[in-house]
């Protein structure tokens, strides 16, 4: 009779129950993948906003030196300093720009594969439901073990 019940059980479970739990996963992971995006990008953004003042600064310092120089050739000098300093400026804005498209790609394209990796996951990869409820490769981990084998409660 256990048996029977516990046949039930499980097939109820892989029918109702695991849909439910790899949609929930989906979400979850989804929006755990989003959390971590926006922590990346947040991270990217200060370094990226630091290192681009940074190369701002040191080219007004080097215009500032050229326009204060009475030497023509220092003057020249500084101001090759300061094209170079833009220069690095305009190419970490382009690197930022393109990091950045990659970045929201990556994004994007992991949303989709999360969805279509637990989708596929079938409840026989992830549980055994033979003999007790319990989730594959692990030990003593979720086990609900069938009808016959509890205690009574009393």
């Amino acid at each position: 009779m256990w048996a029977s019940i516990w046949k039930m059980i499980a097939a109820w479970f892989v029918k109702s129950a695991w849909p439910e739990i790899q949609e929930l996963l989906i979400t979850v992971l989804i929006q755990f993948l989003e959390w971590l995006f926006k922590k990346l990008q947040k991270i990217w953004g200060n370094w990226y906003e630091h290192n681009i003042n940074k190369y701002v600064q040191k080219a007004e310092e080097a215009e500032k030196r050229a326009q204060e120089s009475k030497d023509d050739k220092e003057a020249e000098k500084y101001e090759q300093v300061a094209k170079v300093w833009r220069e690095v400026a305009m190419d970490f804005l382009r690197e930022n720009e393109s990091l950045s498209k990659k970045l929201a790609d990556l994004m994007e394209k992991s949303g989709t594969v999360v969805a279509e990796k637990v989708s596929s996951l079938r409840a026989a990869n992830v549980f055994d439901t033979t003999r007790e409820l319990k989730l594959m490769h692990q030990e003593n981990f979720l086990t609900l073990p069938p009808p016959d084998e509890l205690e009574e409660v009393k």
